[in-house]
């Protein structure tokens, strides 16, 4: 019987990344994505070009090879990154929170606890949960995405009732787009204690675009369409709209959104014909009326329907 010599991800990387390589871009890290149990649960392949340039790919295992993609996530959300490593700090440990697995990984070699979800825009799909009632700071990118990613996160982590902080990016003298490890850089003899004394934003809310005040008189509501409903359930949508006496969008936005659950992660829409770009059937619905006009009642039929 001839042995199977399973590929080392290492290896896989090295050969999903072919064509990047032979463009001049070089390796610079292989961050490993981590179930509770410490197990691997997907990896992140990093490369750089000596112009400055990125490649940052998804790697997973099949069963039956490597392949570039990020597996499917748990129901709860994406794993956050160095995720046993928080699970087994103390509880009362300061958290930071970066923006991407290098940061990460540079301040844990200070002896701190961090972790992160991924890049700026990842924040929304990430399984917060293992920091519900942590001390936090956030560390984001000097530039306008890692605000926003800041934001998000922030107001994800006080949600779950963590004591949130941000570092004050602006005060640190970092370049354009600068991060966590440009700054540990500038300052190759930094230690643990340097970063925790590091400047945080006195009042948040400065940091935030002010709200623009709604339009006086509010526009008008255009009348929803039944026609972008499928077929299938567009009769009972209608029905049921009218038999509680409510506007066709409180039956057929909470329909469409139990339907893609019920599709799950199992069927994808390929975006291009030879490409790796699927999307899920996975969505987030909204009703939006007046008190008493029959939101709630009106979700009741497509959570039965379910």
């Amino acid at each position: 019987m001839n042995a199977v010599i399973r590929e080392m991800p290492a290896q896989a990387a090295r050969r999903l990344a072919a064509g990047p390589l032979r463009e001049g871009f070089q390796p610079a890290a292989l961050h490993e994505y981590q179930n509770t149990d410490a197990s691997p649960a997907y990896w992140r392949i990093r490369l750089k070009h000596p112009d400055g340039r990125k490649w940052m790919r998804p790697m997973h295992w099949t069963g039956d090879g490597y392949t570039i993609g990020e597996p499917a996530p748990p129901v709860a959300g994406k794993l956050l990154y160095r995720l046993p490593e928080l699970l087994a700090a103390d509880p009362a440990a300061l958290v930071w929170i970066v923006e991407g697995e290098s940061c990460a990984d540079a301040l844990a070699k200070l002896g701190m606890v961090a972790t992160t979800s991924g890049g700026s825009t990842s924040a929304e799909a990430a399984d917060c949960t293992p920091l519900r009632g942590r001390r936090c700071v956030v560390w984001p990118d000097h530039d306008k995405p890692g605000a926003e990613y800041a934001d998000t996160v922030s107001d994800r982590l006080r949600a779950l009732g963590c004591v949130v902080d941000r570092v004050d990016v602006a005060a640190l003298g970092l370049p354009d787009k600068g991060d966590c490890v440009d700054w540990l850089a500038m300052h190759p003899n930094a230690t643990a204690a340097d970063v925790h004394a590091l400047p945080l934003v006195a009042d948040e809310s400065q940091t935030r675009t002010a709200p623009e005040p709604l339009p006086d008189p509010l526009p008008s509501v255009p009348q929803f369409d039944a026609a972008l409903l499928p077929e299938s359930v567009r009769a009972w949508c209608i029905d049921t709209a009218d038999g509680l006496n409510v506007p066709l969008d409180f039956t057929a936005v909470p329909a469409m959104v139990a339907l893609a659950g019920a599709i799950g992660r199992s069927v994808a829409v390929a975006l291009r014909a030879h490409g790796r770009w699927f999307e899920y059937p996975i969505l987030w619905g909204c009703v939006v009326g007046r008190p008493s006009s029959g939101k709630s009642p009106a979700l009741s039929p497509a959570r039965n329907m379910l």
